[in-house]
């Protein structure tokens, strides 16, 4: 896991491995007008006037990052949320997802966070943080049933704990492997 922490350092430069739902891909910096990111196969594509300002470049990588965790982790929620919302007993919300027409449930917000990698209020808000969509599967099923499990206590007790291993018996080893990765310096902020 140490290749997640040091991802984002000063800038990035073409060559460079980023991590993309913990697959490795590789970074390809070309000179264009028109500023762009994307992603085929293995290969990040990023196109830039200044394309060796490796600032500019981990800024615009930066950016995609957070619209890609909009659009990908609320499905790995919804996924998380169906495979082990049943285990959940007593959860003082609905586990179903907000809508228009359903104004009880759970309400999903993906966002850069600084210090934490998700949180969830009594009423149902779970938070996710958008560097979420830098690491494997494994890791982001954690974190959201980290989260779903505080419906039910909202606290860390031994209560809590034996819920998050009732979804998730090898809850242990996934909270190390994200401990692992030091969030504050996976962003530059030591």
């Amino acid at each position: 896991m140490d290749h997640l922490s040091s991802q984002i350092r000063e800038g990035l430069q073409n060559g460079d491995l980023v991590y993309y739902l913990g697959r490795a891909c590789r970074l390809c910096v070309t000179h264009s007008v028109w500023k762009r990111v994307s992603l085929e196969s293995d290969v990040l594509h990023v196109a830039l006037a200044h394309d060796a300002d490796g600032e500019r470049v981990r800024r615009l990588i930066d950016e995609w990052f957070v619209r890609r965790a909009r659009e990908d982790l609320p499905h790995c929620f919804a996924e998380v949320l169906a495979r082990h919302g049943w285990r959940l007993r007593h959860v003082r919300v609905p586990l179903v997802m907000r809508a228009p027409d359903r104004p009880l449930g759970l309400r999903l917000t993906v966002r850069p966070m600084r210090s934490r990698w998700g949180s969830c209020s009594v009423d149902g808000h779970v938070t996710l943080n958008a560097e979420l969509v830098r690491l494997p599967h494994r890791l982001v099923e954690y974190v959201a049933v980290h989260e779903l499990c505080h419906l039910v206590h909202h606290n860390h007790s031994a209560a809590f704990y034996f819920q998050v291993a009732c979804c998730l018996p090898d809850w242990r080893q996934r909270r190390a492997e994200l401990k692992a990765v030091a969030l504050g310096k996976a962003r530059g902020k030591t």
